[in-house]
């Protein structure tokens, strides 16, 4: 179906340098804040530009939010039509280049996008390297917000042994840091920020992530984990709660490349691929509900089985309609993305392209999905064997 998707628009205006990373959300006024990176090792420069829903840039050059980062950045609307970005900062010493540290960051930004000062949220030493692929941020509208970031002991690039979860006020400024998960020998990713509301009207932050015993992705699957805090990063709970495993006492699911799909008043959507063996082969993409309490509840098939093909963003749009990024090898390879219009009815799905990588998904008011991904470009970045730039795609309603 991707004739029946609109043209998308090159977030930058123009193909310049190496654009990666993309990072996308939607204020409450109907914009879209879209972010990306331009570089592939350190210093990185970030970079915003505003668009209206349609996906036409109100800005007539994209504003730059770092010269010398290392990524990467995150996007996350707030309350009164403001936003906020977070990211990464190397330290490195004068003359030798040697690093010293690595400083997690975050700016606030008004409806008019006038900038509040960059705050400071936390200093990791130089043998925790970040995961690019364990960063999260969410907000609590009116009273805060959040970045959960994963870090190592080893610069390995999709996994991470410590978790951490730094939250600020509605002011921008810093109100706590917590270690989330910090056992030693673990393989943590997939990391998940949502805020939940529960029946009674409060608010917390939960922090998903999964985890294996291995430094690799198992075949098996592996255990997914949830842990909550209020809007200061003080646990609610002495523990974080055990939602599946693979061999645990919790309920034994294979679990692959699990996501938040989002939430509704105390609930969840968990979403995911499982390994099929026997009669039926390859993966198939699963949902099941998550409560408040962090229990699981029955899985349902809502499509596949594909030869290989996994799902790497799911989101619960803000009309209850869920949109899924997939990717892999099946049905045509490349990446596709699949909307329902709630969490019974099928997929709806539209191939994007066999080049797309580094996906973001936001939703405006009205429930369009907006998504944002890298392209591999025909010119290459010098010194890159290839290179990438960064579109906006609007989406379909469910």
């Amino acid at each position: 179906k991707a004739n029946d998707l609109p043209a998308a628009v090159l977030a930058a205006g123009s193909s310049v340098g190496h654009q990666v990373g993309p990072a996308v959300a939607a204020t409450g006024d109907g914009k879209i804040r879209a972010g990306w990176a331009v570089g592939y090792k350190s210093p990185i420069a970030l970079y915003e530009r505003t668009f209206d829903s349609t996906g036409k840039p109100l800005d007539v050059q994209p504003r730059q939010l770092s010269a010398t980062s290392e990524g990467p950045l995150r996007l996350v609307a707030t309350a009164n039509n403001g936003w906020l970005a977070a990211w990464l900062e190397p330290e490195v010493q004068l003359g030798t280049g040697t690093l010293l540290a690595r400083h997690l960051r975050l700016q606030s930004f008004d409806a008019a996008d006038q900038p509040g000062s960059v705050q400071e949220l936390a200093v990791l030493g130089p043998g925790q390297p970040y995961s690019g692929l364990a960063t999260a941020a969410a907000a609590m509208p009116g009273v805060g917000a959040a970045v959960l970031l994963a870090t190592g002991t080893t610069d390995t690039a999709d996994t991470a042994d410590i978790v951490r979860l730094a939250c600020v006020d509605a002011g921008g400024s810093k109100v706590g840091l917590a270690v989330v998960a910090d056992a030693p020998a673990k393989a943590r990713r997939g990391l998940e920020l949502r805020v939940m509301q529960a029946g009674d009207g409060s608010r917390s932050y939960w922090a998903l992530w999964s985890e294996s015993s291995a430094k690799s992705y198992s075949a098996k699957g592996e255990d997914i984990w949830l842990r909550t805090f209020d809007a200061s990063c003080t646990p609610l709970g002495p523990a974080a709660v055990l939602v599946a495993g693979v061999d645990s006492g919790a309920t034994s699911i294979q679990m692959s490349a699990p996501v938040l799909a989002g939430s509704q008043l105390g609930s969840a959507a968990l979403v995911w691929n499982r390994r099929e063996e026997a009669a039926v082969k390859g993966y198939t993409l699963q949902m099941a509900p998550l409560d408040a309490k962090g229990t699981l509840g029955p899985a349902t098939t809502i499509d596949g089985p594909w030869s290989f093909e996994v799902v790497s963003h799911a989101l619960l749009n803000s009309n209850g309609g869920l949109t899924v990024a997939l990717t892999g090898l099946g049905l045509g390879g490349g990446t596709k993305v699949a909307t329902a219009a709630n969490l019974t009815s099928g997929l709806t799905r539209y191939m994007l392209g066999k080049s797309q990588y580094k996906i973001a998904l936001a939703s405006l008011p009205n429930g369009v999905p907006v998504l944002m991904y890298a392209m591999g470009t025909a010119t290459p970045f010098p010194g890159k064997t290839d290179s990438s730039d960064v579109y906006i795609q609007i989406l379909p309603a469910p």
